[in-house]
């Protein structure tokens, strides 16, 4: 209830210290506030009666009470990660298994299915969506520096590499089709290549082949409640986090992609040796 009439300065008084010496007992540290002087009851100072003091300070407890049931409801949120189905189960241990320290970072195996990858050799489609990306009147003055520039980077911090002349006719390969991606940043444009993990080829594209594994990035809601419990809170960002992680040598194959650089006269073979964005099982 909100009590709108005047307060008796010694009854506020005693109120508040035995609701501190309740909060300080029954709530975690973490979660005490001086809320409790916001809501003390008002007694009037002509009617100070025994009895009207303790219907007051009952309505008030009662009240008091389910605000704390409402805010333990928030902040003792479970801790656990939520139950895993039997696909996710399966891709986390297979990823626990094959985790690896190589002295510099992590490698993990590429999360396929059960029986997978049986991918068709798509290298002819591949060929032809790079065919038609290069005829976009927008290649040579917009895409090609962006190419030019994020694989010379990707090939100086060893995310790709070219693919070895006696394994470039294998057709236990896939290749992804690739095309530039542009978004609004203020007043400029700001470009990126997208890897197509999606496309289809025979119905059949390389996310289909992988299990997507659990979720484990963190509830928005639970690093919020985190901000309460210091004055400061610092952030971070890992930059380019997923090719972070080396992929095992296996699976490099099935990550194949193809580059002309506008000094060659042929087409270039390369594969990743990260796990790229737009992998379906790469957030795991």
């Amino acid at each position: 209830p909100n009590y709108q009439v005047n307060t008796v300065q010694e009854e506020i008084e005693d109120i508040c210290i035995n609701y501190q010496q309740f909060f300080v007992r029954e709530v975690p540290e973490v979660s005490r506030t001086k809320a409790y002087a916001k809501f003390v009851p008002k007694v009037n100072k002509n009617d100070r009666r025994e009895e009207n003091f303790k219907q007051l300070q009952a309505a008030y407890d009662k009240d008091l009470l389910e605000l704390l049931k409402i805010q333990y409801r928030v902040d003792d949120m479970p801790q656990d990660e939520p139950d895993m189905s039997l696909e996710d189960r399966y891709a986390y241990r297979k990823m626990k298994a094959s985790e690896i320290h190589t002295g510099e970072r992590y490698q993990v195996d590429c999360l396929w299915k059960k029986g997978e990858p049986k991918l068709i050799y798509n290298k002819i489609n591949a060929v032809n969506r790079y065919q038609r990306l290069r005829r976009n009147p927008s290649y040579t003055a917009k895409y090609l520096p962006v190419y030019i520039k994020t694989l010379q980077e990707y090939l100086d911090k060893g995310y790709i590499e070219r693919v070895p002349e006696d394994e470039i006719e294998s057709t236990d390969s896939f290749y992804l089709p690739h095309f530039v991606v542009s978004k609004q940043v203020e007043d400029t444009v700001k470009y990126r290549i997208v890897f197509d993990g999606a496309a289809k080829y025979a119905n059949k594209s390389l996310n289909d082949a992988m299990a997507k594994g659990p979720n484990f990035i963190a509830d928005l809601v639970k690093v919020l409640i985190q901000f309460r419990r210091y004055p400061v809170a610092l952030t971070m960002d890992v930059k380019e986090m997923f090719l972070q992680v080396q992929m095992d040598p296996r699976s490099r194959r099935y990550h194949r992609f193809m580059f002309q650089w506008p000094q060659d006269r042929d087409v270039t073979d390369y594969q990743f040796t990260r796990h790229p964005f737009g992998s379906t099982g790469s957030p795991c």
